[in-house]
């Protein structure tokens, strides 16, 4: 199912309480822009835990039939009483089938009991670019506070769960959050000065006494110990961390015996092995903390301790190419960011520079190097570099420029449809005695798959996409519309097929064809 470009529909989210219901948002917006649709994100809290224990028994039900295919005999289940002691001894299949038909009518009134409550959340949907991006850089009410409105990105793009935060809830998370990581940062110095207290000539003589002679007579290696030994210790510190973690994240071992277990051990049913050898989401925020704090310290530390900088550098380069490479080959992201995670280091690497340079002012000033308040110009001049930059990172809305142009790409392409679809046609009827060919080779399998089609992608071996001009033959003013589906765990707000603007990495739906081929035979 295609969706729809991020620009056409902003979001509207109101602050603190929502109130969709009664502020009518669709009659905001029609007295000057040309609305399509509104879509609210509804409370499905119920409803993702009866779906959740639905998927449990359905799974149950499958490794039912799984032994009964092994075995050849019905297995059976206690139902009731404690542990293995007390209950019911009753067929395995049959009672999770009426557990899955209660379910399954608990979930269709779940859902329709979810779409009552909604959120402070809103999908607003216009009929062009145009209009999408006046509505997405103007405000709705006098009161600056009571409504926000930004971009929509697409269905896909978005994470839902976030949605029901309210504006005081994200402020709070927010403070928090930069408090606890400026106490981390600030605090940090505290292990390493306690590390750093080990390591002294004093306690060295301490320890060992027959270096105390040694010592004493060598005052200029004594002098190189003190300078180079705390800042050694780090680096070691830092070097396991590089040879010992990294290339373990490379191989991900333990992830890989706890997949195997599960496979050998655990999984039956071709839905559990699935289950098991589904990769996971990447988790950023662990990588991304460790990779700003080796920045962090690998700044600061090159006037104190120049050693550091080679094996910080060492560590970010060792740490790109794993990192590429588990991103764009092992782990599966639950939806795209489209680049706005780029926001949230490019704001930390600036700070990390702008405390290195601070770091680096004091340690001259400690030497009595006196032109060192100097650097307060570097300081000033990183912090223009991040405001303006900053301003350009958070502009969500679409230039009118860029909407013109868009919409000039639109009826471009309306044209081109229109002196490609004769072509299409012809190639079309090619296709489809292709396939009638195809069907009589192969048997009636691919006959049965594809007998309510009218394009040439008929079954799973023609890798070619629907028709092209029938699947733009779908009502225009659904083309960028959202649509509310509680049916799934997520109860995502989802697409229907936008079809005026075909983009690079868009698959369109089969299923839409087969309907547009279907009303074209009626």
């Amino acid at each position: 199912m295609t969706t729809v470009e991020p620009s056409p529909t902003p979001t509207v989210s109101p602050s603190p309480t929502p109130s969709f219901k009664d502020c009518g948002i669709q009659g905001c917006y029609d007295d000057t822009l040309s609305v399509h649709s509104v879509s609210l994100y509804k409370y499905v809290k119920e409803h993702r835990k009866l779906v959740r224990e639905r998927e449990q028994i359905r799974s149950d039900l499958e490794r039912a039939y799984w032994d009964l295919g092994k075995k050849h005999e019905r297995p059976t289940m206690r139902v009731g009483g404690f542990l293995c002691y007390g209950g019911t001894i009753v067929d395995s299949i049959d009672y999770l089938q009426d557990q899955l038909k209660e379910y399954n009518q608990l979930v269709k009134e779940s859902k329709y009991d979810g779409l009552r409550y909604p959120y402070g959340t809103g999908f607003v949907t216009f009929k062009n670019f145009l209009t999408a991006s006046l509505a997405a850089s103007s405000r709705l009410s006098d009161n600056s506070s009571a409504y926000s409105t930004d971009g929509a990105p697409e269905p896909t793009d978005v994470y839902w769960p976030n949605l029901r935060i309210q504006s005081l809830e994200l402020t709070v998370r927010t403070i928090c959050v930069k408090i606890l990581t400026f106490a981390m940062v600030v605090f940090f110095a505290i292990p390493v000065a306690f590390l750093q207290s080990f390591v002294t000539i004093e306690n060295f003589q301490k320890w060992f006494p027959s270096l105390e002679d040694f010592f004493n007579d060598n005052a200029a290696l004594t002098a190189a110990i003190k300078g180079f030994l705390p800042a050694l210790i780090l680096n070691i510190l830092i070097m396991v961390k590089i040879f010992i973690t990294m290339q373990w994240q490379l191989l991900d071992v333990i992830e890989l015996l706890i997949t195997s277990i599960k496979l050998w051990f655990f999984a039956r049913t071709p839905r559990e092995r699935l289950s098991a050898m589904k990769p996971d989401m990447p988790e950023f925020a662990f990588f991304a903390s460790d990779l700003i704090m080796v920045y962090l310290l690998g700044l600061c530390f090159a006037v104190i301790a120049p050693l550091l900088s080679p094996f910080a550098l060492l560590y970010m380069a060792w740490g790109y190419w794993v990192r590429r490479y588990q991103l764009l080959y092992v782990r599966v992201p639950k939806f795209e960011s489209g680049g706005r995670f780029w926001n949230l280091f490019f704001s930390r690497i600036c700070i990390s520079l702008g405390i290195a340079q601070v770091t680096a002012m004091g340690i001259l000033l400690v030497m009595e190097f006196w032109p060192a308040p100097a650097l307060l110009l570097l300081c000033v001049l990183t912090a223009i570099f991040y405001s303006v930059e900053e301003g350009w990172y958070n502009s969500d809305s679409m230039p009118l420029l860029l909407a013109q142009d868009m919409v000039a790409m639109e009826q471009v392409h309306k044209r081109w449809l229109k002196q490609i679809r004769p072509i299409d046609s012809r190639a079309n009827v090619g296709g489809r005695k292709s396939v009638d060919m195809y069907r009589r080779k192969h048997g009636p399998r691919e006959s049965a798959m594809s007998r309510h089609s009218n394009t040439p992608a008929f079954s799973d071996d023609f890798n070619v996409l629907p028709d092209v001009h029938e699947t733009k033959n779908k009502d225009n003013r659904e083309r960028n519309g959202l649509l509310l589906n509680t049916s799934s765990e997520s109860a995502q707000l989802q697409a229907p097929e936008s079809h005026d603007s075909p983009r690079s990495g868009d698959e369109l739906s089969i299923q839409a064809s087969n309907d547009n081929a279907t009303k074209k035979e009626d």
